[in-house]
């Protein structure tokens, strides 16, 4: 009580009336105290029957009902499994119906209520029983129910209410029926009792009613101050972030421009030039970055769907990331797969920024391994509000997979990726810091097009994001295949099951027939046309014999020479395939050779020469 007499809790002229109706409940308590010893022991022992046995048990199941909806609407995903606690609350619920119905409580019930009163208990007791089906769902992880349970406490409100209107009813009639019987001076103090109780209603009511605005007021200056507290915290993590994104490509671009004003060789000056360009590129994208951040952040961010090739929009992802993915040394990977028809209708800027943040991801946590990214159609059905407004178009979702072989995400990223950006429950206090530019930008706008996003991460397996997000399809038009590599057999060699399993889709896409071999040799004799040597860690004698019989017998071998050890490199084509492997790049290079065979047999002893793309 004495600390709604604190000066927070008192507001100007209100303070006059917190004092003035705690001095009122006072007195009121004086003259309560005085009327009950004033009253026989028949009366008195009559009040605690009646009003601390029945009603209060009436109105204990009334609030044990309250707390068991507000358990349910409080339940959150990390609550489960319930471990009986569901059980529990229920069995408190239940407990107050066997008090009202049974022992020394429910004889006096059934004495002293009319039968609607015990019609009410009786109706409440039987919804209660059924509620027991939905908990036992509960108690097995089935949150469907949760709403379904809310809905028949809902309708078993009113009944509640009237269950314990008619219950204090009937024990004011049975305490009138028993003060008519005390001698006429308790008149005078029955009229007394009354006006006590209806002045304590009346000073109760005053009282809730002041204390709860004044509440509601301390309340929201401490939201509000919470609200201020955390924007200058989030103020100070964007400006952190901030730096940390554009300190990287702006010192590498002063080190370039150091390098490049020392006056180094033409050769080195072009070298320096290509990556002053990249790292350029690299300020310029984190920079629009954080301007779609800034834009989402205040909902004035709008998507531009526009009709386009897929393929040719999105292998710039991997063109822009290939010469980070090389310095690490990583093999890649871009494949589109034929489900997805030539050209569709979506906005490709946003899908390039979700495909770029998760291979730099993919790149930041991967120091040694490979990175393969794959556009394919979901399974999934998209929402109704997602379906396009013209009818021409059909709206489906598509899918980006994206899987490293690195040490996995951290906790604190694994933690704010799971929960949606978009809902108000959403805290983003200290997200952007965990997850860095990129990857916030990427989760924010997955959920803003109508997506979702789901991954799998662990430190011996590595990372693999599956994106869905909705694109718009006109006509489902098939991709033709090249006649030149149309029924050729490839030979793909290769450590890697994953990686060689998208290599095989993607030549596959060509028209190709591959067939896989982790060392080099084959278990029976086939007709191979070319063979990819997407490396040779895993070849042994026999397959280095075999791979030495197809070269002497003129069949193309081809590959990337920074993943060929040296006993293999000699037997390369001049034609490359580098990575990162792109469908029109490596279907161009297998065209060349295999469009030229006899040109690359007759120089086979000759020194190997760089690609020319």
């Amino acid at each position: 009580m004495w600390k709604f007499l604190r000066p927070q809790w008192l507001f100007g002229s209100r303070q006059y009336l917190g004092y003035g109706l705690i001095t009122m409940l006072l007195m009121m308590v004086i003259v309560c105290f005085l009327l009950i010893v004033a009253v026989s022991d028949g009366q008195r022992a009559n009040n605690r029957t009646i009003f601390e046995s029945y009603r209060w048990n009436a109105l204990q199941f009334q609030l044990q009902s309250f707390r068991f909806e507000q358990f349910l609407l409080n339940l959150k995903d990390d609550d489960f499994p319930l471990q009986g606690e569901a059980y529990d609350q229920y069995d408190i619920v239940m407990s107050r119906i066997d008090l009202l119905r049974n022992n020394q409580v429910g004889t006096i019930f059934r004495n002293y209520t009319d039968a609607r009163t015990i019609r009410l208990l009786n109706i409440i007791n039987g919804e209660l029983e059924l509620i027991s089906l939905g908990i036992e769902r509960l108690e097995n992880s089935e949150k469907s129910s949760i709403q379904r349970i809310l809905n028949r406490l809902n309708r078993m409100t009113p009944q509640i209410n009237e269950f314990v209107v008619l219950t204090h009813q009937d024990a004011n009639k049975y305490a009138n029926s028993k003060r008519q019987e005390l001698k006429s001076w308790l008149n005078y103090i029955q009229m007394l009792g009354g006006i006590f109780l209806i002045c304590l209603l009346l000073l109760l009511f005053i009282s809730y009613r002041s204390i709860r605005n004044l509440k509601q007021m301390n309340d929201r200056c401490l939201a509000l101050e919470s609200k201020l507290q955390d924007a200058l915290e989030e103020k100070t993590d964007t400006l952190t972030m901030i730096s940390q994104e554009v300190r990287a490509p702006l010192n590498a671009v002063l080190g370039v421009s150091g390098s490049l004003s020392k006056g180094p060789t033409p050769e080195r000056s072009k070298d320096l030039g290509r990556r002053l360009e990249e790292y350029g590129t690299q300020l310029l994208g984190s920079i629009e970055m954080l301007q779609d951040l800034a834009l989402i952040d205040a909902q004035q961010l709008e998507l531009a769907p526009k009709s386009g090739a897929i393929r040719l929009n999105m292998e710039s992802c991997l063109v822009n990331s290939g010469p980070q993915l090389n310095r690490k040394g990583l093999r890649s990977v871009f494949l589109v797969d034929s489900s997805i028809p030539e050209s569709i209708v979506a906005d490709f800027s946003r899908l390039r920024e979700i495909v770029l943040a998760l291979i730099q991801n993919a790149t930041t946590f991967t120091p040694s391994g490979t990175v393969s990214v794959i556009l394919r159609m979901s399974a999934n059905e998209p929402n109704s509000t997602q379906q396009s407004e013209n009818d021409e178009h059909m709206t489906q979702m598509m899918q980006i997979a994206v899987r490293d072989t690195g040490t996995g995400l951290p906790v604190a990223i694994q933690k704010a990726l799971r929960n949606n950006p978009m809902q108000a429950s959403y805290s983003e206090k200290h997200a952007a810091k965990d997850m860095r530019l990129g990857l916030t930008l990427c989760h924010k706008l997955i959920y803003l097009m109508g997506g979702n996003l789901h991954f799998s991460s662990s430190s011996r397996n590595g990372t693999e994001f599956w994106v869905d997000v909705p694109i718009h399809i006109k006509h489902n038009t098939k991709r033709t295949s090249n006649p030149v590599l149309q029924d050729k057999h490839v030979l793909l060699v290769d450590s890697d099951k994953h990686l060689a399993r998208t290599i095989s889709i993607l030549l596959m896409a060509y028209g190709m027939h591959v067939t896989h071999s982790e060392t080099g040799g084959l278990l029976s004799d086939e007709d191979i046309d070319v063979v990819l040597l997407a490396q040779d860690q895993a070849v042994d004698s026999d397959g280095l014999d075999y791979l030495v019989d197809l070269y002497n017998s003129d069949i193309p071998i081809l590959g990337d020479k920074r993943y060929v050890s040296e006993r293999c490199i000699s037997l390369l084509a001049p034609r490359q395939i580098k990575f990162p492997y792109i469908h029109n790049q490596t279907e161009q290079a297998l065209i060349d050779v295999l469009s030229n065979v006899q040109l690359y047999a007759g120089k086979k002893t000759l020194p190997n020469s760089e690609d020319s793309e």
